[in-house]
């Protein structure tokens, strides 16, 4: 999902660094990312906004408590999630990370997110 303000997932650019792959991934765009969150909690979704807070629960934990379908909310690089959004989902995911390093690349940390929703 992504809104008005995001890039487009069809650029040229993006096309070419995905090696066409953005072609497979399904995707829509939505007008408010914050009610998307809301629908998809209300059809049962368990939402996790991924965030390097360190008040947020760590991703695994969170995965190992629950059963329901699950689906992670990522911001951009730099900004991350809106406070809105943060607030609007189920519950905020940290990847644990070693003390000194500050956060990940957001492809990292998709990256390792889907290797645990899907473990």
């Amino acid at each position: 999902l992504f809104d008005p303000q995001s890039c487009d997932p069809l650029y040229r650019r993006a096309v070419r660094v995905s090696m066409g792959q953005v072609f497979s991934v399904p995707h829509t765009q939505v007008p408010s990312i914050p009610k998307a969150i809301n629908a998809l909690s209300e059809m049962g979704f368990l939402t996790i906004a991924l965030t390097p807070d360190p008040k947020s629960q760590n991703l695994s934990e969170i995965l190992n408590e629950t059963s329901r379908p699950t689906v992670l909310i990522i911001g951009s690089e730099g900004f991350g999630l809106s406070t809105n959004s943060l607030t609007t989902a189920d519950c905020t995911a940290k990847i644990p990370m070693h003390n000194n390093v500050d956060s990940l690349n957001v492809a990292t940390s998709l990256a390792i997110a889907l290797y645990a929703v899907q473990t």
